[in-house]
């Protein structure tokens, strides 16, 4: 599971991913699964490009190769779990002949066009074009291991040749998804669990349990999800789908919401306590952190805590083992979350402040200080690390921290501040592509801005 506060869970259809363009070198993390077999002793990491992609599909034609887009945003910390562990590995290297490999930083004003043809439903999400048709010749959304990564590489080589069962209707799925068909999607995503490969499943089933929340049938989503979950496999993926149970069990009725929840509470603890194979640290404290906070919500107060402690140790510990700021930095969302939990709240501002003077130029660290202090309380301290956040920020994600502007500036009781705030998270959203403007979310924005409004409008006039 995403934290809904990073984000990771928005909107859904199919995805691209952005490089930083460098060379990344081999990490010093322990492996993110096994190696894959026959990696030439000598291959080179991956060279990940930055660049438009309709100039990347025409070079991809031009080279004869296949094009891989990686659709990630800088505070996605699976996406950076993801660059520290996968994607500098030596062994990957062996993929240049086939790929031309492309990022794209999805809050990037050049890369919205790309996100309004296809809608994201969780970063980072990884796809493959076919760069003479401009179909996608494979997709997938989450964290995947080396040994995982590897195959999903060759996988849509060999895709292109021959398409495997159930791709194309995967490939529609996401289509009609994207679209609204909210049914056909399903009916779609459906046939493609029934025919991919096992162990490749993880999209499909997903998919569908989306699909059946949008049209709001909870109960048929705990079902369904129960009578696939054992086709899941994979690093993250059977968590991830045990965690959409849990979430459809919330909405369900009496019965379906005990059935989910009781299912999901054989599994989940069994895979906390023994991770698939190449399951990384970031989806292990994912996993960890999102029992913990259904335990807290249960009443279940100090296993919640247990866990919560448990989780930190193996965050901190990670931290401590990374060569460089770049790596520790990884787990600092999951950290903080982790910290406030516990009520060690002033560690994590500790933490970020120090974050925030060795990555100056980067907008993730003063934007956890400020989220940080306002969970504290802090909320004229709050101020300044939110100032630097909104010069550095961009796109979409700005938005957030404009919300987070205006909480601020209301608890502190400077009213016309904090409408001001709203107003141009209002205009931001506004200026957004059609297709990014979830209807939702405007809804609940110009609720906060009626509310501001209304508490301005009752201030005595000085």
């Amino acid at each position: 599971m995403r934290s809904s506060w990073s984000g990771a869970w928005l909107g859904f259809g199919a995805v691209t991913l952005v490089a930083c363009g460098a060379v990344r070198s081999a990490p010093s993390l322990a492996t993110n699964g096994a190696t894959p077999t026959n990696v030439p002793a000598d291959s080179q990491p991956l060279n990940f490009q930055q660049g438009d992609f309709d100039q990347a599909l025409i070079a991809a034609r031009n080279s004869g190769k296949l094009l891989f887009v990686d659709a990630w945003a800088p505070w996605c910390h699976t996406c950076l779990s993801m660059r520290e562990t996968v994607w500098n590995r030596r062994e990957l290297g062996r993929f240049a002949s086939q790929f031309e490999f492309l990022e794209l930083d999805t809050d990037k004003p050049e890369a919205l066009s790309f996100v309004e043809r296809y809608p994201l439903r969780v970063w980072p999400t990884f796809l493959v074009f076919d760069p003479v048709t401009r179909e996608i010749v494979a997709s997938y959304g989450g964290s995947m291991s080396l040994a995982e990564t590897a195959n999903f590489l060759e996988r849509a080589v060999r895709s292109k040749a021959t398409p495997e069962p159930g791709h194309s209707e995967l490939a529609q799925a996401h289509r009609e998804a994207q679209l609204g068909n909210h049914t056909n999607a399903e009916a779609l995503y459906r046939r493609a669990a029934a025919l991919l490969p096992a162990g490749v499943t993880k999209e499909a089933v997903a998919g569908l349990l989306q699909m059946l929340v949008a049209q709001k049938q909870h109960d048929r989503c705990v079902d369904e999800g129960v009578a696939l979950s054992d086709s899941v496999r994979g690093s993250s993926a059977s968590v991830d789908v045990l965690l959409q149970i849990l979430r459809c069990s919330n909405e369900a009725d009496t019965a379906h919401k005990e059935a989910g929840q009781r299912f999901v509470s054989e599994r989940l603890p069994r895979l906390i306590e023994q991770p698939e194979g190449g399951a990384s640290v970031d989806d292990r404290s994912d996993a960890m952190g999102a029992w913990a906070e259904w335990l807290d919500q249960q009443g279940r107060k100090a296993e919640a805590r247990a866990l919560q402690e448990k989780r930190l140790q193996l965050l901190e510990s990670t931290a401590l083992a990374a060569d460089t700021p770049a790596q520790a930095q990884v787990h600092d969302y999951q950290r903080m979350l982790t910290y406030l939990a516990i009520g060690r709240g002033e560690e994590a501002v500790t933490m970020l402040e120090a974050r925030c003077k060795e990555f100056p130029d980067n907008y993730e660290p003063p934007a956890r200080l400020a989220f940080t202090l306002i969970e504290l309380g802090r909320y004229e301290s709050a101020l300044t690390p939110l100032a630097r956040t909104l010069e550095l920020s961009y796109g979409p994600r700005k938005l957030r921290y404009l919300a987070l502007q205006s909480k601020a500036l209301g608890k502190l009781g400077r009213h016309a501040e904090a409408l001001a705030s709203l107003q141009e998270e209002l205009q931001a959203f506004r200026a957004l592509p059609l297709k990014l403007q979830d209807d939702r979310r405007r809804k609940e924005l110009e609720a906060r801005l009626e509310a501001a409004q209304r508490v301005l409008q009752s201030q005595p006039s000085r």
